[in-house]
Formats: C-alpha cells, structure tokens, sequence
C-alpha cells in the first residue's frame, strides 16, 4: 500500500487531515517500517515528560540507544508562524522534549497542505537557523506529491 493513498478522498484528491491525525499515521507507518527492517518498537503518542510536557510520537526501541521524538506541525500552525515564533517554539518546546525525554535528536515533521514550496523552504530554513543541531525539519509536502499526481 502506497502510504500517501491514506490521504487521498474519494476522489483522489488531497484531504486535509488535523495534526492528531497526522501523527497518529506517522506513528503507524514509522513502526511499521522499523518492524519489517527488524526493530522492535513501541511507539508512544503525547507521551508525557516529568514536567507534564507532551511530545506528539515517542518511538522506543530495543535498536536505539536513546528514544526519538517526533513533533508534528501542519505548516499554518502558529507555534511556527514567524522566525520569532520559531524560535522560541525551539527553545520553549522542543529543547525541553530534548531534556525530559532524553532524547539526543527531535524529528520536526512539518506536514503541508496548502502553502507554497516557496513557504515551506523558508520555515525549514528558519527551523534550521535557529536551532543547535538538535532538531531535525521533515517536510512532507503533501500538496506537491498530490499536485504531481494529477498530470
């Protein structure tokens, strides 16, 4: 099964999901991944840290030495609506999810459904700028890959 067909409508075309359903699909195909190559994971949705603090996806495995988080932001989402903005979510956020869940890297996946490739480079760039090597930005570009299927 091609995993972009989970997003399709009726139609064929793009169905706009929310972010709880974004990570719950990231999650499934993640684990599922990790499991044909071998891994034994367990992945953990708003999992909560010590200070009451949420990451989106937790995936712990036998394989890793550390857990991984994962955050996962629609591109319009304000906690990343600015390079301010984004700076802050990194230090405020994604720093503490580093910490309290001992994680040495944060996946950032930033999902697009409807902004140009134009916006989604600079908020990557921004993303990439304003942190210390910690977070790593996924674009998946779901208005692109649905907008190449059709021609």
């Amino acid at each position: 099964m091609n995993f972009f067909e989970l997003f399709k409508n009726k139609d064929g075309e793009l169905n706009k999901l929310n972010e709880q359903t974004f990570q719950f699909l990231i999650g499934y195909e993640l684990n599922r991944i990790l499991t044909i190559e071998g891994f034994n994971t367990k992945v953990t949705y708003e999992s909560t840290g010590f200070d009451k603090k949420r990451s989106d996806i937790q995936l712990i495995s036998e394989g890793f030495i550390q857990d991984i988080v994962i955050e996962t932001k629609l591109i319009e989402n304000n906690d990343i609506g600015n390079e301010e903005k984004i700076k802050q979510y990194i230090n405020n956020t994604l720093n503490k999810y580093k910490s309290e869940f001992n994680s040495p890297k944060i996946l950032f996946v930033i999902i697009n459904q409807k902004s140009g490739i134009n916006t989604c480079n600079k908020k990557i760039e921004l993303i990439n700028k304003n942190n210390e090597d910690f977070v790593v930005p996924i674009l998946i570009d779901l208005k692109s890959i649905f907008k190449s299927e059709k021609k």
